[in-house]
């Protein structure tokens, strides 16, 4: 996903063929430096930035232990939205145009 001038990605760690031990990374284009946001390996989903750049939400956990979250872009503010989704694989996120 990009905003302006970072990318977020997953990165699974070596060996890790099922995506059960990944970290989300933000990459700043411009310094081609790459920063972990994130502190716990585990199974992410669906990054999506919000509209003023400033949170990224995305789905965390098995399939059937989904929980939904934000970060900012400095990953040092991790919120959790939803403590436990219902099984239902998401398959995507939406912002509001004021990043609600």
């Amino acid at each position: 996903m990009v905003a302006r001038s970072r990318i977020t990605y997953y990165y699974n760690k070596p060996g890790d063929l099922a995506g059960e031990q990944q970290d989300i990374y933000l990459l700043g284009i411009n310094r081609e430096t790459a920063k972990s946001l994130t502190q716990k390996t585990r199974n992410y989903d669906e990054l999506l930035w919000s509209p003023d750049d400033q949170l990224i939400a995305f789905v965390a956990g098995e399939f059937n232990n989904q929980k939904l979250y934000t970060i900012n872009a400095d990953g040092d503010q991790l919120n959790q939205l939803a403590p436990r989704l219902a099984p239902s694989g998401i398959s995507e996120l939406a912002w509001s145009s004021d990043s609600q």
